[in-house]
């Protein structure tokens, strides 16, 4: 089935080989993006995907909607061929010298305007457009993810896509709420009137990639966002970035110096994990065995942020762990037992940091 947004069939068991088996199409990058600015706006924005690595099969910037160039065909090879499907369906009317689209019929309060008296097309006839180029191209599943002014856009656009026969239940809708940037205890001013605000870009260079990344969404999308630009740039634990990337290397070294002491890492399904008894092995274990179902909750729900809660939650505990057990000690049955629990855990940390895009440091 073709969705244009993460879907996830990654799935985790605790059986005796301690692996994480996960599929290859976990979390796919969204499909496209629209970009509501203009043109030299759009090039800097497609230039911070890259380094956000954040990647999309289409890109297309609002201002080209509805426009024919030499080089870039239209969104809709003519707008008038929209309307004459609408209005060929009955879906369509001409009042006070604007036509209106009749999305009152598919649940909306009232009527909306889609070209105006003097010809000009509003935001709801390229809205309209650039949904039909989706549909036509196959999706069965479409996510629109917009701001918080943005809920009276809901009923009009569902009524949209039902007029183009196109089931409104698909149509899904995620609700971002703002950010505010943060350098330390002072709030950083911001105005899109003013035309005062920071972009993608220059965050990324102050902060890095990972942390501009992962402090929006270890956040539900829902839920405001304070971002502490000092806290991102920290070297310490009170960073999650800095956080998760050194449990990671932490379980990284243990296998190594495991490996440097005779310890064979490709017969660790032959442990005997029964005697793994201390309370935060146990814990570690039953966070292995319900990842399955945390992955399933994060691709049903759109929830990123579930992910990296358990990575969060996970580390706390290894952190823990590490600092209170000898994991590579005399016992070398034990030993085994607890090298496998690491590298379980190492496989399921490498890869749930991939999904979320966060890098793998070999070191901190």
């Amino acid at each position: 089935m073709k969705t244009i947004l993460i879907a996830a069939a990654l799935t985790a068991t605790l059986s005796a080989d301690m692996c994480v088996y996960y599929a290859q199409e976990a979390f796919k990058s969204q499909d496209e993006m629209v970009m509501f600015d203009g043109e030299g706006m759009f090039k800097d924005s497609d230039r911070s995907r890259t380094s956000y690595k954040r990647y999309y099969i289409k890109a297309m910037a609002e201002c080209t909607v509805g426009k024919q160039t030499k080089s870039r065909k239209s969104l809709v090879n003519n707008m008038k061929n929209l309307n004459d499907i609408l209005k060929e369906k009955g879906y369509l009317y001409f009042k006070d010298g604007s036509w209106w689209f009749k999305s009152t019929e598919f649940g909306d309060d009232k009527d909306r305007v889609v070209i105006k008296s003097d010809g000009s097309y509003t935001y709801l006839a390229t809205d309209i457009a650039y949904h039909k180029n989706k549909i036509d191209r196959g999706y069965d599943i479409l996510i629109n993810i917009v701001g918080p002014d943005h809920h009276g856009y809901i009923p009009r656009i569902k009524a949209a896509v039902q007029s183009l026969g196109f089931n409104p239940e698909n149509l899904k809708f995620i609700i971002v709420q703002l950010t505010t940037l943060y350098r330390g205890k002072e709030k950083l001013s911001m105005s899109t009137r003013k035309g005062q605000f920071i972009s993608l870009r220059q965050l990324m260079d102050e902060v890095g990639s990972d942390e501009a990344k992962f402090f929006f969404i270890f956040r539900k999308a829902e839920s405001h966002l304070d971002f502490d630009l000092e806290l991102a740039k920290k070297k310490s634990l009170e960073n999650p970035v800095y956080y998760l990337q050194y449990a990671y290397v932490r379980m990284k070294h243990v296998l190594n110096f495991a490996e440097t002491k005779g310890f064979d890492l490709n017969n660790l399904h032959l442990v005997d994990f029964s005697k793994l008894k201390e309370e935060e092995e146990i814990a570690i274990m039953k966070k292995i065995a319900n990842l399955k179902e945390v992955i399933e909750i994060a691709s049903k729900t759109f929830g990123v942020h579930i992910l990296s809660d358990f990575l969060l939650d996970i580390s706390k505990i290894f952190h823990s762990y590490y600092q209170s057990n000898r994991i590579v000690g005399e016992d070398r049955d034990l030993s085994y037992c607890r090298i496998a629990l690491v590298k379980g855990l190492f496989i399921i940390f490498e890869k749930v940091l991939s999904l979320l895009n966060i890098s793998l440091p070999e070191r901190m």
